[in-house]
């Protein structure tokens, strides 16, 4: 991915198809989080945030918080610091 001020074709990057409705599916995502967090009367807490994650890694992933870090396209480190509720 670039930035989106890059001025000339050349530093462009073509995205796959995969890679295109990834990040389409991701911003809709976004958005909805975004939209729904509006309507909350007070922003959820740490600890129930962790356990959902966790509840979803093991869903997804067998507990594997690696595997799912992966899947998701985001540091292991940072996705585990989620999963325990350090960050």
């Amino acid at each position: 991915m670039k930035w989106l001020g890059s001025a000339t074709s050349e530093q462009c990057e073509l995205l796959s198809e995969h890679e295109l409705k990834w990040l389409v599916w991701v911003a809709t995502v976004v958005g909805e989080l975004i939209s729904a967090a509006s309507g909350l009367e007070s922003m959820p807490e740490r600890g129930q945030i962790s356990r959902s994650l966790r509840t979803y890694v093991n869903l997804t992933t067998k507990g594997n918080v690696a595997e799912f870090a992966r899947q998701i396209q985001m540091p292991r480190n940072t996705v585990w610091l989620w999963h325990e509720g350090k960050n």
